[in-house]
């Protein structure tokens, strides 16, 4: 009987040590566990949602191709030592990057020499050139995850005691970065007022490369570097700007235009023309506009080109249309063309032209003639 009750009772203390092995290691593994969660929090730009504003801006049609209005600025400063101050790790490697860019124009040539990066916009020969500074602005493949963007810099955060009194960051606690946009006129532009509507330029990331700091029973290590996904920290933006292209504007509308009186003997049959009379739209142009001018009329006479065709009713002439002519006063306006005038030189200009009687049956009657045309200035 005293054999079996030594056996009965060594076999529950085998099970309470195991039990506080067990415990043992549970306690050991949630000591450790903290320290490998490292991840920094990103680094904080001075405005998240920074924006540049651009002054409306003024161009004539045939203004050369190039920077346009006057530029404007976003300071960003990003202030990485505060996050590093609110982690646990030995170190932190902040490289802040620029990415999910705006749509681009890679085949034109940034103008005036100092690069950067062009990005279209809704309005047809108008483009936003976007340089940066202290790391000038790119296209290239250097934003997250290689993709489309730049490096605009990094931060390196080290602390031996966690302390603050033992620690700093290379080159310093912050990074500031001026981005700077223009228009640009890159193409032939339509006269008018436009909008160009705001533009979502950039994201900044934040990326942390990091290594632990870890101690257990006093034999403190550092661990090998790790590397963290890119952060979403910001937005910049380009705010909605008007670009007006100045067109002609007209010195003189010749509104009505007064034939002479004529007897209806000089209308000898179908085809014959009398009274020819001179006219012109005078305009007053910026330099450099390729103009071109287009007459049309919603009563032309078929068959005959550049004839207005008789009004009828009563007290109108029967059988007699207006004919109009170009400068030389022979030739025929073609309705429906367009005209071209060359190139303004800038100031008042004359566009001449005829309009005379055209007989348009075999015989004419006396009466009164009016006849109406519009004409389409064009600019490129």
């Amino acid at each position: 009987m005293t054999c079996h009750a030594a056996i009965h009772l060594w076999r529950p203390t085998m099970k309470i040590i195991q039990a506080l092995q067990l415990l043992a290691i549970l306690l050991l593994f949630a000591i450790v566990r903290p320290a490998m969660a490292a991840q920094s929090p990103a680094c904080v730009p001075s405005a998240s949602t920074a924006s540049i504003t651009l002054p409306a801006t003024g161009i004539s049609p045939g203004q050369s191709n190039g920077l346009i209005g006057s530029p404007g600025t976003a300071t960003i400063t990003f202030n990485c030592s505060t996050p590093f101050l609110n982690d646990t790790n030995f170190e932190d490697d902040f490289a802040l990057m620029t990415g999910n860019l705006a749509s681009m124009d890679t085949m034109t040539v940034p103008p005036g020499g100092s690069g950067g990066i062009m990005f279209t916009t809704n309005l047809p020969g108008i483009e936003v050139q976007l340089t940066a500074a202290q790391v000038q602005a790119s296209g290239g493949n250097n934003g997250p995850n290689g993709g489309p963007g730049w490096n605009m810099g990094a931060i390196d955060c080290i602390s031996f005691t966690q302390t603050s009194r033992n620690w700093y960051c290379t080159p310093a606690n912050t990074l500031t970065v001026a981005f700077t946009a223009q228009l640009v006129k890159t193409g032939s532009v339509t006269p008018g007022l436009g909008t160009v509507n705001s533009i979502n330029l950039l994201n900044f990331f934040d990326q942390d490369t990091y290594t632990l700091y870890t101690c257990i029973k006093k034999k403190c290590s550092v661990s090998s570097p790790q590397t963290d996904s890119p952060t979403n920290i910001g937005t910049l933006t380009l705010n909605a700007v008007t670009v007006s292209v100045t067109a002609c504007s007209v010195a003189i509308d010749p509104t009505v235009v007064t034939l002479p009186t004529i007897a209806t003997a000089a209308l000898t049959g179908t085809g014959a023309t009398t009274g020819k009379q001179p006219f012109s739209v005078q305009l007053n142009c910026p330099a450099g506009a390729n103009l071109s001018i287009t007459l049309a009329t919603s009563n032309p006479q078929a068959g005959v080109t550049g004839v207005i065709a008789p009004t009828t009713g009563s007290g109108y002439a029967q059988n007699v249309g207006v004919q109009l002519l170009r400068s030389d006063g022979t030739t025929p306006v073609p309705f429906g063309t367009a005209i071209s005038e060359g190139t303004t030189t800038g100031g008042i200009i004359s566009l001449p032209f005829y309009a005379q009687y055209f007989q348009t049956g075999t015989s004419a009657s006396a009466g009164n003639v009016t006849a109406t045309a519009t004409y389409t200035l064009t600019y490129q």
